[in-house]
């Protein structure tokens, strides 16, 4: 017979359920996962779209003037309620199998809800007007090739359409757990990208390269840097060749505990090839970081790996996803992209290797959002990277525990944590975690660049501290100097009095309040030659910018914060013993600055850490570090409320809607704006460009979305955000011509302050 249902413009629905079934149930086989739910993957993709078979869907589709109520071209929840009365009722499997079929078809076009508002329907009289509409003589013909058809009738249906589903699914709730999490997420993934695929690609693709990643171009290209011959080198050598030598394909978490500088980056990326060497199923490499903007170091690195072994650098083997993120996906074979699909295979991970951040990553396992889940399935088979893992707050390590644990059961993944400071998320004495770097104990111990000097630690606040500064600065007056402040007012007063102090000096400014673009320059600066730069900045140094100082002076942290900062001294050991000294800065009404940022809980422990020290050398460290995590892990709460919601599948309450507290892994407690600055030409170009998108009225929304998602990436070197406060206006973005940047904004020393506020820090 010939088909006439449409599932889209141009698209026959016999064809798309046919083809979405066939991807999701190819995708399941690849991944060799949760295969004992074949059979309901199956229904779900064939039955996701069933409702679009109804008169009404089809004169919307086909664009027929109908005056029918726009609730009945629905087609998700009738869909979800023929899958969940097929697979109780004919395939007889039980009710929570079904519950799950119907859960994640009704959902397929949005986010997962909590647990209670994820069954049920309202209006059974609109229900059953759809049904009559359906055409189930083509339907019989599309399914005739997978399914018994004899039941897929209107009488049937109506016959079987259950009575109350929310309250069953309530007496089936405590049959819910954890690792339905991990299954509901898995199926809900494969469906929605099967979809999605489908709608989007008119021909199949063979995306991944087939080029394999293998630890031979890491070596090729570690041998041929530059080696300096001192302790630092000798380390990461021996590091390298102990991690790779105490690599087991059975075990499933590793640590890879360094010190700073000691080539964590291409000793982590190389055990990650390696595992893939060992564990054919293994597809992909999930490479993590804290922050976007430390994300372009570490993929340069992974690019110049490639080019040094002649490998064309192609998104389909290595790939770079944030918010930010390019949307143009090429591949080795010069296939070319459209918007919507190179979008598509940005945000899902196509590649053998994903340099992202850990929001990517952890808000795609912890996520009831649909356009996140889309990338689940394909964390599964991972080597998954989390470098400067320290950063994840103390109050998620159970969570992150139980997670990727789970992943590592359920999805098939290896996990590598990678730090100088290893907190302790898991515990390497009940075998949760292997140590690669076996000998670190002797790595932390053998390094003696730096003292911690603790004599200056005590309350200050700027004018003693400035005399403090610049009695050592005029000591060593042919060193670099890095002074690390706790907020964005300290640091600009500091920075304006040593500017003062030193008009013959460089002296130079970092904070979130200088643009993008400038940070980088002032970073590449202080890279180059730091010799006798005098450098302010806040803590956005401390994590994974590649700078060496010969003095830094830090503001009282956690633990965790103070050896970041030390990791910014003497960090290549190029000269004799370093100082880091550490000092605790008051407000005017006599308030530590540390006390409006971070959880009194770390610093009371550090500070217990460090009470009777006058100096601590970095051969104590280690002892020092674990001192301070084994403290932490018996002042940590193990009761989680995000993983017991996750544990019930309340996703919106784990997950911050309805008012809940979000899960987040920064707390921001201040209200902030997006705030544009026309710095240059080229900026007043890129906003121009932005605007007009903004008022074009033009049909396409989802075209308008990626241009304006471009442009915003375009303007991204010449944004910031501030305090909303220190807005005009309630707007939630913040516009400074050109005419007007110089009274809010220099190059040198960022935003300027418009009115008296509270101290902030970002």
């Amino acid at each position: 017979m010939p088909y006439n249902l449409y599932s889209h413009p141009n698209i026959l629905l016999k064809d798309h359920l046919h083809e979405t079934r066939n991807s999701a149930l190819h995708l399941l086989k690849q991944h060799n996962i949760f295969t004992e739910y074949q059979d309901i993957l199956e229904i779900a993709a064939l039955f996701h779209d069933l409702g679009k078979a109804s008169s009404y869907f089809q004169n919307y589709i086909l664009k027929k003037k109908t005056t029918d109520n726009k609730d009945l071209r629905k087609h998700s929840e009738i869909s979800a309620l023929w899958a969940y009365i097929y697979t109780k009722n004919i395939m007889q499997k039980d009710e929570k199998t079904a519950l799950i079929t119907y859960l994640i078809i009704k959902r397929h076009h949005g986010n997962i809800k909590d647990f209670r508002d994820n069954f049920g329907f309202d209006d059974e009289e609109q229900i059953i007007k759809i049904n009559k509409a359906i055409d189930y003589d083509e339907l019989r013909e599309i399914y005739s090739e997978f399914l018994n058809t004899d039941h897929l009738n209107s009488n049937y249906f109506t016959e079987h359409l259950p009575d109350r589903l929310s309250g069953t699914a309530r007496q089936n709730r405590e049959n819910f757990n954890f690792t339905d999490y991990f299954l509901i997420n898995y199926l809900f993934s494969l469906l929605i990208y099967a979809d999605k695929y489908h709608a989007i690609f008119t021909d199949q693709y063979n995306i991944i390269s087939n080029i394999k990643l293998q630890c031979e171009y890491v070596k090729n290209f570690k041998n041929s840097l530059t080696k300096s011959d001192n302790i630092i080198n000798e380390i990461r050598e021996e590091a390298f060749m102990q991690a790779e030598n105490n690599l087991n394909a059975h075990d499933k978490i590793f640590s890879l505990n360094l010190p700073t500088g000691c080539g964590k980056t291409l000793n982590a990326i190389n055990l990650a090839i390696k595992l893939t060497e060992l564990d054919d199923s293994l597809e992909r490499i999930v490479y993590c970081l804290p922050f976007t903007s430390i994300i372009d170091q570490n993929e340069q690195v992974f690019q110049n790996i490639l080019k040094y072994n002649n490998i064309a650098v192609e998104s389909n083997i290595l790939l770079k996803h944030h918010h930010l993120s390019n949307f143009d996906y090429k591949t080795t074979d010069n296939e070319s992209y459209s918007d919507q699909e190179s979008e598509f295979l940005i945000e899902t991970w196509e590649s053998q290797l994903i340099v992202t951040t850990f929001f990517q990553l952890l808000h795609s396992l912890l996520s009831n959002q649909n356009r996140a889940l889309r990338k689940f399935h394909n964390i599964s088979n991972s080597v998954i990277i989390l470098d400067e893992v320290q950063a994840i707050p103390h109050k998620y390590w159970k969570l992150i525990n139980e997670t990727l644990t789970k992943a590592t059961e359920l999805l098939n993944c290896k996990i590598i944590l990678v730090t100088a400071t290893m907190p302790l998320m898991f515990d390497e004495a009940k075998g949760e975690i292997t140590e690669l770097a076996s000998s670190k104990k002797e790595f932390f111990k053998k390094l003696n660049r730096i003292d911690l000097n603790l004599n200056w630690f005590d309350k200050i606040d700027i004018k003693n501290l400035i005399v403090k500064l610049k009695e050592n600065i005029d000591q060593h007056s042919l060193k670099s100097h890095l002074i690390i402040c706790n907020t964005i007012n300290s640091a600009t007063d500091i920075y304006e009095q040593l500017s003062d102090a030193y008009p013959d000096r460089e002296v130079l400014y970092l904070s979130t309040h200088i643009l993008p673009l400038h940070r980088l320059e002032t970073i590449a600066k202080i890279r180059d030659n730091p010799k006798g730069k005098i450098i302010v900045s806040t803590q956005l140094v401390e994590a994974g910018v590649d700078i060496d100082i010969d003095f830094v002076y830090r503001d009282f942290a956690p633990l965790d914060s103070i050896f970041q900062s030390c990791g910014r001294c003497n960090r290549n050991n190029q000269q004799g013993k370093s100082q880091v000294f550490l000092y605790e800065l008051i407000s005017e009404n006599n308030l530590p600055l540390h006390s409006y940022i971070y959880d009194s809980v770390l610093t009371d422990i550090t500070r217990g850490c460090l009470r009777n020290k006058d100096i601590i050398e970095e051969k104590g460290f280690y002892d020092l570090a674990l001192d301070y995590y084994t403290k932490i892990s018996q002042r940590t709460s193990s009761d989680n409320k995000v993983y017991k919601n996750i544990s019930n599948l309340d996703y919106e309450e784990a997950f911050g809607f309805k008012g809940k507290e979000p899960f987040k892994l920064i707390d921001n407690d201040y209200k902030t704006v997006t705030c544009f600055i026309e710095f240059d030409d080229y900026a007043k170009t890129v906003y121009q460009n932005y605007c007009i998108l903004k008022d074009d009225n033009q049909e396409n929304a989802f075209e308008k979305r990626i241009l304006l998602k471009k442009a915003f990436r375009d303007m991204a070197p010449y944004i910031i955000d501030i305090p909303a406060n220190l807005c005009e206006g309630d707007s939630e973005f913040f516009y400074i011509s050109a005419e007007r940047k110089d009274a809010y904004y220099s190059k040198e020393r960022g935003f300027k302050k418009i009115h008296e506020e509270e101290d902030y820090f970002f």
